[in-house]
């Protein structure tokens, strides 16, 4: 069994990183590689739905960009790789399947998870630059809720009990992202 402590602690590991900067590398660790495990379940959930497409695609996207972005920022020794490939990939990718689906209620509320995005931002970026993310996410909010962008037709094998599955997972798990990372960045600043 592998000791996730430990990974953390070796995750592009430099002696002389301050303890905020080994904070900072852990929390994009932790927040990248649950992302990365959720976008597989997604990847799952979306095709047992709506079998091949787009929607069940677009999971495997995000994954397919952040996993390989975790190896090579500690190849490279800079977790900022890391850091702007999730904040890309999760602004994004829930942004397309939301509009693979269409309306936020076919979705389950699915671009929930771009909330986090800001709060990523606020962390690992200088505040020039999280403003900037904070746009781009009323932005994207905005043209979901009020263009409602459909790519595909997915959206019609969305039944009452789907529905009620996806608004669980795409407000649940986002949140608990972010509370567990809350309180790992808690418990780094009191130790």
């Amino acid at each position: 069994v592998l000791n996730f402590k430990k990974i953390i602690a070796k995750y592009e590991y430099n002696a002389s990183d301050s303890a905020e900067i080994r904070l900072k590398k852990s929390l994009i660790l932790i927040i990248a590689s649950m992302c990365c495990f959720f976008g597989l379940v997604w990847a799952f959930v979306y095709y047992s739905v709506f079998g091949y497409g787009l929607t069940s695609f677009l999971p495997l996207v995000f994954v397919g960009l952040v996993a390989p972005s975790i190896f090579l920022s500690h190849h490279l020794s800079n977790y900022k790789i890391l850091v702007h490939m999730q904040l890309i990939c999760i602004t994004w990718v829930p942004c397309f399947i939301q509009w693979s689906l269409g309306s936020l209620h076919d979705s389950g509320f699915v671009i929930a998870w771009s909330f986090s995005v800001p709060l990523c931002a606020f962390l690992f970026l200088e505040k020039k630059h999280v403003i900037i993310w904070l746009i781009l996410f009323i932005l994207i909010v905005g043209i979901s809720v009020i263009i409602v962008p459909t790519f595909s037709w997915d959206a019609l094998l969305v039944n009452k009990n789907v529905r009620i599955m996806f608004y669980l997972m795409n407000i649940i798990t986002p949140f608990s992202v972010i509370f567990i990372a809350t309180q790992n960045f808690i418990t780094g600043l009191n130790e």
